[in-house]
C-alpha cells in the first residue's frame, strides 16, 4: 500500500478509538456522578400544613452524590440560598443521594413570598442544587414554579 493508504487508516483508527474513548467516559460521567434532576412543585394550604414549594432532587445514575446546597432561583439573576429559616422539613445538609433514589425539602411558601416581595422579585422560581463537586444544577430554564 501506499504511504498516504496507510496515513488515511491510521487516522481513521485513530478517529474511531478517540470517538469510542470519548462516549466511554460519558457514560462513566453519567453513571458515576449520576444523573441528577431537579424539581420543584407547590402545594397549597391544607388543615394540617401551610402552603410549601417542594423541591425534589432526583439521582438517576448508578453511583451516590452528596448534595451540599440548595437554592432557588428565579427570572434573572436572582438566587436566593435556601437555610434552615426557609426549609420547614428535610434532611439537613450536606445529604447523601443515593443512586435511584429522591429525596424532598418542603420550603414554606408564606416566608419565601416575604423575602420575594421584600426585595421586588417575581413570585416565580426554579430549584438549583450544589453537589459536593462544586457542580450547580438547575431545573429547566423553561419551568418554574409560581408562589402563590
Amino acid at each position: 500500500m501506499k504511504t498516504e493508504t496507510w496515513s488515511l487508516v491510521i487516522a481513521i483508527y485513530a478517529a474511531l478509538i478517540s470517538t469510542g474513548l470519548l462516549v466511554l467516559r460519558v457514560f462513566e460521567n453519567k453513571l458515576a456522578a449520576g444523573w441528577v434532576k431537579i424539581s420543584t412543585s407547590f402545594q397549597p394550604e391544607t388543615d394540617r400544613r401551610p402552603a410549601v414549594i417542594c423541591l425534589k432532587v432526583t439521582n438517576k445514575g448508578q453511583g451516590a452524590v452528596t448534595v451540599s446546597r440548595l437554592d432557588l432561583g428565579g427570572p434573572g439573576p436572582v438566587s436566593i440560598p435556601l437555610d434552615a429559616d426557609l426549609i420547614s422539613s428535610g434532611p439537613g445538609l450536606p445529604f447523601r443521594l443515593d443512586a435511584r433514589a429522591a429525596e424532598v425539602w418542603r420550603i414554606d411558601a408564606n416566608q419565601l413570598k416575604n423575602v420575594l416581595r421584600s426585595n421586588g422579585w417575581n413570585y416565580e422560581v426554579r430549584g438549583i442544587a450544589t453537589l459536593a463537586t462544586g457542580k450547580r444544577l438547575w431545573e429547566s430554564i423553561h419551568r418554574y414554579t409560581t408562589v402563590h
